[in-house]
């Protein structure tokens, strides 16, 4: 009998890892607010996904992707170590094999929605307030409750004739 029970639940543990249909949300984060500054801006305009025929979840579902910036903040600060690597990870940011998670990394990875291309530029210190990642099998989406641009960078000084 209990030869039996092992055996049946061994085929629903690996019929539920094989089966394209069941959802993998991300698990829960606390919000976090972020300050930083801006060392690199890619900014993508909204993109429409179509969905995956038998898959649950946003993969399963015609979605769109809005517009953001993907930014890398130096000199940031409001993470731990371990917050900032996973948001990295989290953001698409591969790591190599030899790389010390205990330490923060040099840089932090957010990704930002906005339809003005031309909102963030190199340069500028901003804070992100309350930020978290959520997703599933179909990707990542980010909220946060305010961006407050606390300075930009300076203006260069135009040549003299």
């Amino acid at each position: 009998m209990v030869r039996c029970f092992c055996v049946m639940s061994f085929v629903v543990v690996v019929a539920a890892l094989l089966h394209p249909a069941w959802g993998a949300p991300l698990p829960p984060m606390q919000p976090v607010t972020v300050e930083g500054t801006i060392e690199r801006v890619q900014w993508s305009p909204a993109t429409k996904i179509p969905g995956r025929p038998g898959f649950s979840g946003s993969l399963g579902k015609d979605r769109v992707e809005a517009a953001h910036f993907r930014l890398t903040l130096g000199e940031f600060r409001g993470v731990d170590a371990a917050t900032a690597w996973r948001l990295n990870h989290l953001t698409g940011e591969m790591v190599s094999a030899t790389t010390d998670e205990r330490q923060p990394p040099a840089y932090l990875i957010l990704k930002l929605d906005d339809d003005d291309p031309q909102a963030l530029v190199p340069g500028m210190r901003i804070r992100v307030r309350d930020y978290v990642v959520s997703g599933d099998e179909g990707g990542t989406w980010t909220r946060y409750q305010s961006r407050d641009v606390l300075s930009r960078p300076a203006e260069p000084v135009p040549k003299a004739k």
